[in-house]
C-alpha cells in the first residue's frame, strides 16, 4: 500500500508543482526533467510517509472501534479515508513552497544519502509546523506549539 500512496503523493505533488509554477506550460530541461520523473527506489519519502500516517492516526483516532453497517470492514475505510485525506494534505501542503523545494529534492533531484539527511529534516520540520506535532519512534506523539 506504501509504494502505491508514494507514486501517488509524487505524481500529485509534480502536478501541483507544474500547475503553480509553470501555469502556460512553457518546456525547458528543468520541467522535461521533472515531467519525466517516475518514483523507483532512489528517493527520501519513506520516513515522510511514515510520519503523515502516524500524525493521520493520532488525528484520527476516535473512528477504531467504529460500527460499520454496510459490510466494509475496517481495512477498507481506513485506507479510503487515509487515501483521501493523504491526497487532500498534499495539495494543501503543495501550496508552501517550502514543501515543494524539500519534496522535489526527495524525489527528482535526490542526490542519494549525503542529501537524504537534510532533506529528511526539511520534510519532518515542515510536519511539525504544520500539525504542531512531533513524531518520536520510541515515545510516540507529542504535542507542542510553534512561537
Amino acid at each position: 500500500m506504501m509504494e502505491i500512496s508514494l507514486e501517488q503523493i509524487t505524481s500529485r505533488a509534480i502536478s501541483n508543482y507544474l500547475r503553480l509554477y509553470n501555469p502556460m506550460g512553457l518546456r525547458d530541461s528543468t520541467i522535461e526533467k521533472i515531467e519525466a520523473y517516475r518514483l523507483g527506489s532512489n528517493h527520501a519519502l519513506n520516513e515522510f510517509y511514515l510520519e503523515l500516517a502516524a500524525i493521520y492516526r493520532y488525528l484520527n483516532h476516535g473512528n477504531q472501534l467504529e460500527l460499520l453497517f454496510d459490510g466494509s470492514s475496517h481495512y477498507d475505510l481506513f485506507r479510503v479515508s487515509w487515501g483521501e485525506c493523504l491526497m487532500e494534505w498534499i495539495d494543501e501542503f503543495s501550496l508552501n513552497e517550502t514543501f515543494l523545494k524539500a519534496f522535489l529534492g526527495a524525489t527528482v533531484y535526490y542526490q542519494g544519502e549525503q542529501s537524504a539527511e537534510l532533506i529528511r529534516n526539511r520534510l519532518r520540520s515542515f510536519l511539525n509546523k504544520r500539525f504542531q506535532l512531533k513524531v518520536y519512534k520510541n515515545w510516540g506523539i507529542r504535542e507542542f506549539e510553534v512561537a
